[in-house]
């Protein structure tokens, strides 16, 4: 028996070729880390759900997508990593001076544009974790304030002045030895980012607009039985206008996109005021009949607008009430897990938000590496009343 296989599924048919576009979050590191991220945890997670997956070499297919082969007993997989880390790269704050601006930059922008009130309504975790940079710089200034204030009765009033910023500069200094705890400038430069984007990024609506073209392409040959796009953290709303731009370079085709979104963070941007070409396009993809779109979150997830509806937290109301998209679907990861090794990561917020993409050590509810590698279609394996991800393959079952 297949691990996907059974009785039950033998009447459905079955995905022999299919392409995925994988984009990701705001993560410099580019193809060559999810390459090997991807081959490592195939590895990992094929004594627990038994589907056996090779991994072929990476390659670069052209200047902004780079791909791998994925072969299982039931299906060949084209892997695109779509790129932008390029562009994140250019934009990557270097220095303390330009974190501070960043943290400056999106701290305000949030507070005016309703970001950080859509937070509070939708994500409280997700609102700490991105309010922590800015305490972390008001804290900074106290304690320089503080200390420049007591220098300042010792001495005088310049020398004062002149211990507080060293002082601040000394605490941005030291980022290098709390930021891979806490990982606040990591997120400040994500804010940023996002921030940025609704004023307007020219070489990201360029970068989007090609993406939108390879996928609208593969759609359209009809060589994969299935074509996914995968959108994780900040990549789900990169995912949805490059979705939504490819279906409009489709016109009235009937060729289907599957779009899959991890922790997404869709709001963040879907409400700032000025996105407005954004939500349009969020709600075209949610009314096309065309697209598959399944939300898959983990509320333990502190880092995403976790089982959320992306269109209704935008400000947007539901084209098809009847037919919600997406259908958000939890990842359960405390399923996925024994109790000491759950616990461990629940302690650990960065690896928490990457599990997504990582291998378990329990067969459940959700695999990436079923969804991207196994012989069943997005749409399949979450379909209505047929339970979850994880149904069908035997060890599951067995559950």
């Amino acid at each position: 028996m297949s691990p996907e296989g059974g009785s039950g599924e033998d009447h459905l048919p079955r995905v022999k070729r299919r392409t995925v576009f994988y984009i990701e979050g705001y993560d410099p590191r580019g193809p060559s880390h999810y390459h090997a991220l991807y081959r490592d945890e195939a590895a990992r997670q094929a004594p627990v759900n038994g589907l056996a997956i090779t991994v072929g070499p990476r390659r670069k297919l052209d200047s902004i997508s780079s791909g791998w082969r994925v072969s299982s007993p039931q299906a060949e997989t084209q892997y695109v990593f779509l790129r932008y880390d390029d562009i994140m790269r250019g934009r990557w704050a270097k220095t303390g001076p330009a974190v501070l601006r960043d943290i400056c930059r999106y701290a305000s922008a949030y507070l005016r544009r309703g970001v950080y009130a859509a937070m509070f309504r939708h994500s409280r975790p997700l609102l700490f974790f991105t309010t922590l940079a800015p305490a972390l710089v008001v804290i900074g200034l106290i304690v320089s304030a503080l200390a420049g204030t007591a220098l300042g009765f010792l001495v005088n009033g310049m020398a004062g002045l002149a211990a507080a910023v060293a002082m601040l500069a000394g605490l941005v200094a030291l980022q290098p030895v709390f930021e891979p705890r806490v990982a606040a400038f990591w997120l400040a430069r994500i804010c940023a980012f996002t921030a940025d984007l609704a004023d307007g990024i020219p070489a990201m609506e360029g970068r989007i607009d090609a993406f939108a073209a390879r996928i609208a392409a593969a759609a359209m040959e009809g060589d994969a039985d299935e074509v996914l796009v995968v959108g994780h953290s900040v990549g789900s709303f990169i995912g949805v206008s490059a979705c939504a731009r490819a279906l409009a370079r489709m016109g009235g085709a009937p060729a289907r996109i599957s779009f899959l979104t991890l922790g997404q963070s869709i709001p963040m941007y879907g409400v700032q005021p000025d996105a407005r070409a954004f939500r349009a396009e969020l709600q075209q993809l949610a009314a096309d009949r065309r697209v598959t779109w399944i939300d898959v979150s983990a509320p333990s997830d502190g880092l995403c607008f976790a089982l959320t509806d992306p269109v209704m937290a935008s400000g947007l109301k539901q084209p098809v009430p009847a037919q919600q998209k997406p259908r958000l679907m939890p990842a359960r990861y405390v399923r996925l897990f024994t109790p000491p090794a759950y616990a461990a990561m629940t302690r650990d917020f960065y690896r928490h938000h990457f599990q997504y993409l990582m291998a378990a050590e329990l067969p459940g509810e959700y695999d990436y590496f079923l969804i991207t590698g196994g012989g069943m279609s997005l749409a399949e394996r979450y379909a209505p009343g047929s339970g979850s991800a994880g149904a069908g393959h035997p060890k599951a079952a067995r559950r």
